[in-house]
């Protein structure tokens, strides 16, 4: 049998890809609180607007909320960081509001599910920052915007965050303590 080879990018657009998709399958009660986030037509690129895209694309309600201002404030600070997340909102909110009442995913050909380039980028790039915490542009240095908050972190509850938590001469040979 041969090895499969993937690299964190294309782990993440799987992420990506399953939790936008995901969305439409979730139970009535969590797709009511997703659904109603988009009641106003209010689109702009406000902080809050930015909380509910993130929660959708990660499927993450419970974000801390300094890390959340401060991938806000990197992704816009980006020229084009405001249109690429106005536009996402939109189209999500449009697709949330078109299956509304429905159980089933909309099928891929849906025009929901044509998200453009620059849209497509926003939003790998807010799930790679959420779980990574490291936003990473080919035009600027990379940049870690979070550590002990990144959610990769709360994957492995028993392993310690690096360099955050104290851990002493040798600690890392021992096997993790159990969660309580």
């Amino acid at each position: 049998m041969a090895d499969i080879a993937l690299t964190r990018r294309q782990v993440i657009q799987t992420l990506l890809a399953l939790c936008a998709g995901g969305v439409c399958l979730l139970g009535d009660e969590v797709n009511a609180t997703f659904r109603g986030r988009w009641n106003n037509a209010n689109h702009d690129p406000t902080f809050e607007n930015f909380r509910d895209l993130s929660a959708i694309i990660t499927l993450q309600d419970d974000m801390d909320a300094q890390a959340a201002r401060d991938i806000y404030k990197a992704l816009m600070d980006e020229p084009w960081g405001p249109s690429h997340m106005t536009r996402l909102h939109t189209k999500i909110g449009a697709a949330l509001a078109a299956h509304d009442g429905k159980s089933t995913r909309p099928p891929m050909q849906d025009a929901s599910w044509q998200f453009d380039d620059g849209e497509k980028w926003f939003a790998r790039h807010v799930l790679e920052i959420w779980y990574t915490g490291i936003y990473a542009n080919a035009d600027r240095p990379r940049a870690r915007i979070l550590y002990d908050a990144a959610l990769m972190f709360g994957c492995a509850p028993a392993l310690p965050v690096p360099m955050v938590q104290p851990l002493g001469f040798g600690n890392w040979a021992l096997a993790p303590e159990k969660p309580a």
